[in-house]
């Protein structure tokens, strides 16, 4: 599914969003909702929406009426670098050209859920993860 968006995978044939309006993305917090067509939720094409804080992103790739998956990275140079989710918990490294998108303004309703379903799931596993503020400290066993 993902292929669709990939800056390595099957390319698309328009670039709809200058190259100066995705970089500056990367400077501006906010909810960004891109995808292979000029409007919402549209069968048979793939979308990505995110949420951007301080260059980091955490969002969905998704395909309405199917399966999506949940990343978290960051974004330099209007490009995604980001990990995704897979069903069976593999992670993918992969990277998204969003000059090769539509942005679409108003985000759509599935968009919305699955952004916010996405966010919840990349913050419980964030909190499972093992970090320095939050790791079991064992006593040694060496006196």
């Amino acid at each position: 599914m993902a292929a669709l968006v990939l800056v390595s995978g099957a390319g698309l044939l328009a670039s709809p969003v200058q190259a100066g309006e995705a970089k500056a993305i990367a400077a501006t917090n906010g909810t960004y909702f891109f995808g292979e067509a000029d409007q919402a939720d549209q069968i048979g094409k793939g979308y990505v929406v995110f949420t951007q804080q301080n260059g980091k992103v955490v969002g969905a790739i998704y395909h309405p009426q199917s399966e999506y998956n949940c990343f978290s990275g960051t974004i330099a140079n209007g490009e995604l670098n980001i990990v995704s989710t897979e069903l069976d918990n593999t992670a993918t490294p992969m990277q998204v050209a969003l000059d090769k998108l539509y942005s679409i303004g108003e985000l759509s309703l599935v968009g919305k859920n699955t952004l916010s379903a996405c966010q919840q799931e990349i913050a419980s596993r964030d909190a499972l993860r093992p970090t320095a503020s939050n790791q079991i400290i064992r006593p040694s066993l060496i006196p």
